[in-house]
């Protein structure tokens, strides 16, 4: 069930660079914590690994799940998904990747999501669908938008997603 006042923005062009690193310095400002998703079934290279051996300091909770924000997997299948705190060192780890549709197995675990301090998600990543949007509440687009004007958002159409 969708948490009331909130309004779907779809992300319509991956943010890079510094628009990618506006966006994480933003969400410290609404966000607690991040998750990242490993699966069992993709091998880990060297660089991901280096990520999450960066990140271990900072884990909250590690658990396997069918589902996380934005995936739902089938046929009894389950990842590891992976919460960390999210405070400036974890920023700058997260940083390090060139864009948010970089975080997908194997080079990187899979679909960084940030989440508030009540647990809603307020970005969701499905990487190697190279999608991702956001789930605002009032005011939080303005504020988002004078500060990573370049982000590129779409509004989904809500009467879509109550049918």
């Amino acid at each position: 069930m969708a948490e009331t006042g909130l309004t779907t923005y779809d992300v319509k062009a991956e943010p890079i660079g510094s628009v990618y690193k506006a966006v994480l310095r933003h969400a410290a400002e609404v966000c607690q914590s991040a998750i990242l998703v490993l699966r069992p079934t993709i091998r880990l290279e060297v660089s991901g690994a280096a990520i999450l051996t960066a990140l271990l300091p900072f884990e909250r909770r590690r658990e396997d799940s069918t589902s996380w924000p934005g995936t739902e997997l089938f046929f009894g299948e389950t990842a590891s998904v992976i919460e960390f705190e999210l405070n400036e060192p974890v920023l700058e780890i997260l940083a390090r990747a060139p864009g948010l549709f970089a975080w997908v197995q194997p080079s990187l675990p899979e679909d960084l999501c940030l989440l508030r301090a009540d647990g809603s998600a307020w970005l969701t990543t499905i990487a190697h669908e190279r999608a991702a949007y956001l789930q605002l509440r009032d005011g939080e687009l303005a504020s988002l938008s004078a500060v990573v004007p370049s982000l590129k958002l779409e509004r989904r159409d809500q009467s879509r997603l109550n049918a």
